[in-house]
């Protein structure tokens, strides 16, 4: 019965241990709410997310309601384990905010009109550079 009652416990703790995941997770468009603005999230292209120390997802509809967010008190920022932003190239992909590239467009025409799309290379923002009239930026520009 002893027995019985630890393989149990020993279970639930394994499973509690492997079942956490870290890092981000996928956007459910048209049912995601993003966490500032309350909004739903349809242009997956801009979403993002904050990951906490202790593993929560707050999810946004656009970088600048995640930055608005971060810096405005609602979280403290020694809490923040990571930032996450969408491929604008690739909605499955989610690129940590550190490693991504940046290109600021009027054109782009994002949910809060932050108007900043993410990239997984620099050769992406060559891309898009053409097609829509802006800018490049640094992640330290923006979380700014």
């Amino acid at each position: 019965m002893i027995s019985s009652l630890f393989s149990n416990l020993f279970l639930v703790l394994v499973i509690g241990l492997f079942g956490c995941t870290s890092g981000p997770v996928p956007f459910k468009s048209g049912k995601d709410q993003c966490d500032h603005c309350k909004m739903v999230i349809s242009d997956v292209r801009f979403a993002a997310q904050i990951e906490t120390q202790k593993g929560k997802i707050f999810k946004f509809d656009d970088m600048r309601c995640m930055v608005d967010y971060a810096n405005g008190g609602k979280i403290k920022k020694t809490d923040i384990k990571n930032y996450y932003v969408t491929d604008f190239m690739n909605k499955k992909n989610i690129l940590n905010c550190k490693d991504a590239f940046y290109y600021a467009s009027a054109d782009f025409k994002s949910p809060m009109n932050g108007n900043i799309a993410a990239f997984a290379t620099q050769s992406d923002v060559k891309k898009v550079a053409p097609t829509f009239s802006g800018k490049e930026m640094k992640w330290s520009e923006i979380l700014k």
